[in-house]
């Protein structure tokens, strides 16, 4: 689904974006989140216990997905303090109270994230939270003026158009196919001037 490269470049542009109501939080938070959603794994509400919680947490280095889950707002913070000190670089999303009158939506490196939950008087409602475990740039938006200039570069320094769909931008979120025509258009456009 492309939809959240979409919702991604409207949340840079600093439209607000927000779910149709319906039964499901975690599909409501997938939708407006802005992180990718071609694989995404619903955990419900994690482990309680601490050891539990931490062994949880380093089982997703091996998943390669966005990571969907239920807290209350008794536990988000300490929850969300865990999955910074595994995953400093992440990207998380909270959405409390969706759908409802009182919703909020949040899309922030997890240290702001964490500040942001900090700024709040009180904590109160329901919280999903989503939250991409790979680096910042496997995560964020697509520049496509920055992604030129690195296809250039690498093209002066005689780097093959295999190598740099494989080795520079097989974190993009992006079937290989579909990068190597963004690369090749760059190259076309040499051609042409």
């Amino acid at each position: 689904d492309p939809g959240y490269r979409l919702v991604a470049r409207a949340r840079d542009c600093g439209i607000k974006v927000s779910p149709i109501p319906g039964p499901s939080s975690p599909i409501a938070l997938v939708s407006v989140s802005g992180l990718p959603s071609d694989r995404v794994l619903f955990l419900g509400f994690l482990p309680r216990k601490s050891k539990a919680l931490v062994e949880e947490l380093n089982s997703w280095h091996n998943i390669k997905a966005s990571i969907v889950f239920l807290e209350s707002a008794l536990r988000v913070k300490k929850t969300l303090s865990l999955v910074s000190n595994v995953y400093p670089d992440s990207i998380v999303a909270i959405g409390r109270e969706l759908t409802k009158k009182f919703e909020e939506i949040v899309v922030l490196p997890i240290e702001k994230a964490m500040k942001w939950l900090e700024s709040k008087e009180s904590l109160k409602g329901e919280f999903t939270l989503m939250v991409d475990p790979r680096k910042k740039q496997e995560a964020f938006f697509f520049d496509e003026g920055k992604f030129r200039e690195k296809v250039l570069s690498l093209l002066s320094k005689k780097v093959s158009t295999r190598d740099i769909v494989r080795e520079h931008f097989n974190n993009l979120g992006l079937k290989k196919s579909e990068v190597y025509k963004m690369v090749q258009k760059v190259i076309d456009s040499l051609d042409k001037n």
